[in-house]
Order: structure tokens, then C-alpha cells, then sequence
């Protein structure tokens, strides 16, 4: 703006974050001299408040957005390593029905299933037709213990696949 403005009205209301750092104004100006009622008045503090509350909002959208991020990352770089694990990466529970319901598997988990039983997260349930017929109680027996106690779950079985091959 060059030369003298003439302003000859201004009212403000001053941008206060929730942390009590202070941004600056938002004001009205004009040139010819004015009254504000107090409606106005209210009306121009509360958009002084939305006008802060969206700026806030924008940070922690920025932020939110950053954090989905770096989760991604991480959750690509634990799917690396478990993928290429020598072994089977799994999280499951017990559901309503007393099944196995499958909550996280390793692309590599596949490994050890016959081609014709491979598992996704798709089926969801465990079936224990997947473990071999002998090795059932055994299976049985280690999981009602880490249920019983909420305990890590171990057991070696052998799995079979639909055709019955182990």
C-alpha cells in the first residue's frame, strides 16, 4: 500500500492458540468511521476462534497424516523382516466359536503349508484339519494352556494339506 490509507474504523479480535501463543488479528477496516454492536462484536470474536481452531486443525491433520506415514513405513519394513523369516509369523485368537481366527500372517508363513491349504487372511479361521491327526491332542493341549494362562503359544506338529500329504 503506498501513501496514507484513511483508515478511519478498525476492530479486531486478537488469534489465540490453545497454547496461549498469540498469531495476531483479524480485524475489519474502513474508511469511514463505525459502530460495532455487540453482536458484531461476539460475531467477530467467534471468527477469530474458527479462524485459529482451523489452523490448529490443519497442524494436527499434518501431523496425523505424518504419523500414517511413518506406521506405514514401519509396518513395510516388519512385513520385510517377517517375510523372510525362517519360520512362521502369526497373531491369532480364539473367537465366540472356540475357532482359531487368524489376525496376522507372514507371506512367508505359506511356506510350510502345502501348496493346496496355502492360508490367507481371507479363510480368517484355522482349521485343525491343517494339523496332522497324531499331533492334534498335543496342539490341542498347548493352546488350552496359553489360553488358560495368556501365554505365548508353543508347539511342533506336522501340517497336512486337503489331500491328507504331510
Amino acid at each position: 500500500v503506498s501513501g496514507p490509507m484513511a483508515i478511519r474504523f478498525y476492530a479486531g479480535a486478537p488469534l489465540v492458540f490453545s497454547d496461549g501463543v498469540r498469531l495476531g488479528t483479524i480485524c475489519v477496516l474502513d474508511r469511514q468511521p463505525r459502530r460495532l454492536s455487540e453482536e458484531q462484536l461476539r460475531s467477530l470474536r467467534i471468527l477469530a476462534r474458527q479462524v485459529v481452531n482451523q489452523i490448529e486443525l490443519s497442524k494436527k491433520f499434518c501431523q496425523l497424516q505424518e504419523s500414517e506415514n511413518r506406521i506405514k513405513m514401519q509396518k513395510q519394513m516388519i512385513d520385510a523382516v517377517a517375510d523372510n523369516f525362517p519360520g512362521a509369523l502369526y497373531r491369532c485368537t480364539l473367537n465366540a466359536k472356540n475357532q482359531l481366527e487368524m489376525k496376522y500372517l507372514s507371506e512367508g508363513s505359506n511356506r510350510f503349508f502345502p501348496a493346496d491349504t496355502q492360508i490367507s487372511l481371507n479363510k480368517r479361521i484355522l482349521s485343525t484339519d491343517l494339523i496332522h491327526p497324531d499331533d492334534r491332542p498335543e496342539f490341542e493341549k498347548a493352546l488350552a494352556e496359553s489360553v488358560k494362562d495368556l501365554s505365548t503359544f508353543k508347539w511342533e506338529g506336522r501340517l497336512v494339506g486337503l489331500a491328507g500329504v504331510t
